[in-house]
């Protein structure tokens, strides 16, 4: 996403706010994951990982979003 934000014209710290909020856009991944694991095509393992991963993004955002809107100088 922040990718695309670049390419969309937005400035580079624009384009990074936006590439971080969007990572905790985990819950398609959780569905798709859940469809491949009752569908046999992911293992007990790999469905944990995904959503062990999903948790992580969601914990570690909020921090770098605020880093992320941080002025300098000055605070969130």
């Amino acid at each position: 996403a922040g990718i695309g934000a670049k390419l969309g014209g937005f400035k580079w710290a624009q384009s990074l706010r936006t590439g971080i909020g969007m990572i905790p856009r985990g819950e398609v991944a959780l569905i798709i994951s859940s469809m491949a694991l009752t569908r046999g095509i992911f293992t007990q393992t790999e469905f944990s990982t995904t959503v062990l991963l999903v948790v992580i993004s969601a914990v570690i955002t909020p921090p770098l979003l605020k880093i992320a809107f941080k002025e300098k100088g000055g605070t969130a």
